[in-house]
């Protein structure tokens, strides 16, 4: 493919995916294609006429549903993340530098993935994450009111029953901070704390993710999403995780490469709603 690096084990290039997932709840919830091809053509369903009916037995069948479908494509661009070690760390350290510089580069990879599946600029250079901020539909469509907990609560109302179903808030840290302080007419709280510390809080009867890459609680910015994220955003992963360790005898360094070949891209806009902080909220 190009790239002159080689393929992690299965196992390395699964802690790095890990890395990811616990670092992005975009990144862990959406729906993800594996694929050996830069790109990859699916197919979505669009909003339609549900025509399904009680019949008696032996009837003809009645209307037919009207259902209609598009295609979506998805393709994976380069992320790469360079680490520099001198020949004398590799020689002396009690350790498996090798193995520290995946690590390193891991962390760095899924900062930049969590980052860009709400501001990448899809199209751009080699970058393929098209981000849910970019998706000027997305945003056109946001749910615009002040910050409060009459406005949040309203959040899930905007979007139909059946996404209301399976839908999660996904809040910056900043909402969360606030939303943790909402109290009903009588004191009580509005926000159910989790009972086990990494899951989920509860805030409207729905699930509560913070994703600290979201933005902050502000005048024009979107610090909350409500929605069914695996039917809304959509990954392509290409093949595995590539490290290339390169030479530089002048230095007496070896410098790494590691790669990464992904993309993304909102799915079902009718999936998911922003909230955009209105002025003076």
């Amino acid at each position: 493919d190009g790239s002159g690096g080689a393929l992690l084990p299965e196992v390395r290039s699964k802690e790095i995916i890990k890395e990811i997932i616990e670092t992005s709840p975009v990144y862990a919830n959406a729906r993800v294609y594996t694929t050996s091809t830069s790109s990859l053509k699916i197919r979505v369903k669009k909003e339609g006429t549900n025509n399904a009916a009680a019949q008696a037995e032996g009837a003809a069948a009645g209307t037919a549903s009207e259902l209609s479908y598009e295609f979506l494509e998805l393709k994976a661009g380069k992320i790469t993340d360079k680490q520099e070690v001198t020949q004398e760390m590799r020689d002396d350290a009690e350790y498996n530098v090798m193995t520290e510089i995946m690590q390193d580069s891991g962390e760095n990879i899924a900062e930049k993935v969590s980052d860009l599946v709400w501001n990448g600029v899809g199209g751009s250079g080699n970058n393929e994450f098209y981000g849910i901020y970019k998706d000027s539909t997305v945003t056109g469509e946001a749910f615009e009111a002040e910050f409060n907990w009459e406005n949040l609560v309203e959040l899930p109302y905007k979007l139909k029953k059946k996404v209301r179903a399976s839908g999660s808030y996904y809040v910056s840290t900043e909402a969360l901070t606030t939303m943790r302080k909402f109290k009903d007419a009588n004191g009580q709280p509005l926000y159910v704390a989790p009972l086990t510390q990494g899951e989920p809080g509860m805030f409207n009867g729905f699930p509560v993710i913070e994703d600290p890459y979201m933005d902050e609680v502000a005048t024009g910015k979107y610090p909350v999403f409500f929605g069914n994220m695996r039917q809304f955003y959509a990954i392509l992963r290409r093949k595995g995780v590539y490290m290339e360790p390169k030479r530089d005898a002048d230095k007496d360094m070896w410098v790494v490469y590691t790669r990464l070949r992904e993309g993304g891209k909102v799915r079902q806009k009718s999936q998911g709603k922003l909230f955009k902080v209105k002025a003076g909220g």
